[in-house]
């Protein structure tokens, strides 16, 4: 499949890296406890002697070298010295805590990948042909030609390190088998920042005859696995994780990859015989993950919705599809929209119960993927 369009462009790898605490993050102390206070996330960090010390020079900014031989000083070998530094600064990154500044005095060459998601034009720019070919074909059923994008997602390597940053701004420090689920979590980021009117929805969504199933439940109910397997069942893959609510009711897809955690990974062997062969990739929370590739251009109109399934799985339960109240099931998405104005608007719920009222709602309680299908085949053929 082709990883998308690509040309040369330029990025930095000619410097060190500059550390620094994020804007709004402050060290503080209390009864001789060092802390770090984040204004942003409106969290308090308790900090030890090595992370009090790491904190106190990057207030004012520090490279990876100066942080590493300031350990050193401290006691630290220089292998456990660099050991800390790397796993510290990847910590407080994922957290907001610490970003990276990045030198552009040379510039070498790299792969850029232009793509278009739920109305975003992006184009992700990789330092080298090794990111491009590991991470460029999870995205390469958004490609677009190559034009004036909206956003740009900078992938760097630099002090042996993975830097993700975006539209220019300050840059994250991650592991290299993390830029993947960075670049994703940026999509998502964008997607929604240009939503509105359009309220998020934490549902997958497949098609059938021009109208969306939407699958919704809590983490760990199976959405992605169940929407992988249905997509390889005969219904049209339109997104595992978000859809958009429009104002008229009716639902777009986000079409990022679907992410198969670890557990899944034997499941969808029948559905998917290339799954083993694919890379795992490291979310920020440290959960493996696979990247399927969409096989089919996906679906990207907006439709009705045809079907609402909240899903509930029961270990060792008997499958089983129940009508859903349709206040019941306006509860449950309401509990899994976001609306960009922080709370829902009387137009936003005009929305939510328009879509409601023009689907069918329903529990599928179930233990075995299978059943799942079997279940959900049926309401497609009854349609």
């Amino acid at each position: 499949m082709d990883a998308g369009s690509f040309q040369f462009a330029t990025a930095d790898v000619s410097e060190p890296a500059l550390f620094k605490l994020s804007e709004g993050v402050h060290p503080l102390s209390l009864g001789g406890q060092q802390l770090l206070f984040s204004a942003r996330g409106e969290k308090l960090y308790e900090l030890n002697a090595t992370a009090a010390l790491l904190a106190s020079k990057l207030h004012e900014g520090n490279t990876l070298a100066a942080l590493t031989a300031t350990l050193a000083r401290d006691g630290f070998d220089g292998e456990a010295a660099d050991g800390a530094v790397l796993a510290l600064l990847c910590q407080w990154s994922a957290q907001n805590i610490v970003h990276a500044t990045l030198s552009s005095s040379v510039a070498p060459r790299c792969w850029e990948q232009s793509i278009h998601i739920a109305g975003v034009d992006a184009a992700i720019r990789y330092a080298n042909a090794g990111q491009h070919k590991r991470i460029s074909p999870i995205f390469a059923h958004l490609a677009r030609p190559a034009g004036k994008p909206a956003s740009r997602i900078e992938v760097v390597e630099a002090d042996g390190l993975t830097f993700v940053s975006s539209n220019g701004g300050p840059a994250s420090v991650i592991g290299a088998s993390q830029a993947a689920p960075f670049i994703k979590g940026l999509l998502v980021e964008e997607v929604l920042a240009a939503a509105p009117p359009n309220i998020a929805l934490h549902t997958a969504c497949l098609g059938h005859r021009k109208r969306a199933l939407l699958l919704s439940g809590p983490p760990g109910a199976g959405k992605t696995t169940l929407t992988v397997a249905l997509s390889r069942s005969g219904f049209d893959y339109v997104s595992d994780d978000i859809a958009l609510l429009g104002p008229d009711g009716r639902v777009q897809g986000v079409p990022l990859p679907p992410a198969v955690k670890e557990g899944a990974w034997p499941l969808l062997g029948r559905y998917c015989p290339d799954i083993a062969a694919l890379p795992v990739h490291m979310r920020l929370d440290d959960v493996p993950v696979r990247y399927l590739g969409v096989t089919r251009p996906p679906q990207i109109a907006w439709m009705d919705a045809g079907w609402i399934v909240h899903l509930r799985r029961v270990a060792g339960a008997r499958p089983e599809l129940r009508k859903l109240d349709p206040v019941g099931a306006l509860v449950q998405l309401m509990d899994e929209a976001h609306s960009s104005a922080g709370a829902a608007t009387m137009e936003e719920m005009r929305a939510l119960i328009a879509l409601v009222e023009r689907a069918l709602c329903f529990d599928l309680i179930y233990s075995d993927l299978d059943a799942a299908i079997a279940a959900l085949s049926v309401v497609r053929a009854e349609d």
